[in-house]
């Protein structure tokens, strides 16, 4: 069983240990309180991710449809791309190239939890990038730290084989019992307007999970388990019109 908490743009999954074999009847059977394998919340906000001026990918720059109009003044009336994502959201407008999504993990007080890898999926069929409006700024921000990128781009040339990205190497991947993990993934398109979600593979004590992550969140089981999930969407911006928003108005 699975509990889903949503809100304003992150998403916490709490798993039960239903799931352990070593354990779930245990818990089930003689009702004993067992503490949760895991824990995982999703943030796709990027102003609520470590962003660095002069780091990349750059992130929120937003594309608008073809036949969206002019939009509304940016958050603020400011320059500088940051709190747009609601702000985009509420016009249609998408990720532009890159959409930022940071996944923290925490692992239970009994289990060891690994982070194996990130397989891309994509939901339907990609379309030409949007020709509408890129919104941008001076100076996008970009994300900082240690990045895994997931090539969605790479995805549609793979014509339906599966892609896997490992996970990053070392230690870090690695949560020993009681510990916390973040991993920033970057997810890039540059040839489609692209919906898309992402499976994550844990090995949990010994046993292999798999959660898929959409806009609402992680969900247990694989993309095909989960076929009602919201899914992601990431346009390229090269066909789109830049446009900033300078002294009142965009140009």
């Amino acid at each position: 069983m699975a509990v889903v908490l949503v809100a304003a743009g992150t998403v916490t999954l709490t798993v039960t240990p239903a799931g352990d074999r070593a354990r779930g009847w245990v818990c089930r059977d003689f009702d004993w309180g067992c503490a949760t394998p895991y824990t995982l919340t999703v943030q796709t906000d990027p102003d609520r991710m470590t962003l660095g001026a002069a780091s990349t990918p750059r992130v929120a720059s937003y594309v608008t449809g073809e036949n969206a109009g002019v939009p509304p003044a940016p958050p603020g009336g400011r320059d500088d791309c940051y709190g747009r994502a609601g702000w985009a959201a509420s016009l249609g407008a998408v990720p532009a190239d890159t959409t930022p999504v940071q996944l923290d993990l925490t692992a239970g007080p009994d289990e060891t939890v690994e982070v194996v890898g990130f397989t891309p999926r994509l939901d339907g069929l990609a379309k030409e990038p949007r020709r509408g409006l890129l919104l941008t700024c001076a100076a996008p921000p970009g994300l900082a730290g240690e990045v895994t990128s997931v090539n969605l781009d790479m995805v549609l040339s793979a014509a339906g084989a599966r892609v896997v990205v490992p996970a990053p190497a070392g230690p870090e991947s690695m949560l020993r019992p009681g510990t916390s993990g973040s991993f920033l993934l970057a997810v890039t398109a540059t040839t489609c307007d692209c919906r898309w979600r992402v499976e994550v593979e844990l090995e949990v004590g010994g046993e292999r999970r798999v959660l898929t992550v959409g806009p609402d969140g992680a969900r247990d089981g694989t993309i095909t388990d989960n076929p009602g999930q919201p899914s992601f969407e990431t346009s390229g911006s090269s066909q789109a019109r830049p446009a900033r928003y300078l002294r009142g108005t965009w140009q």
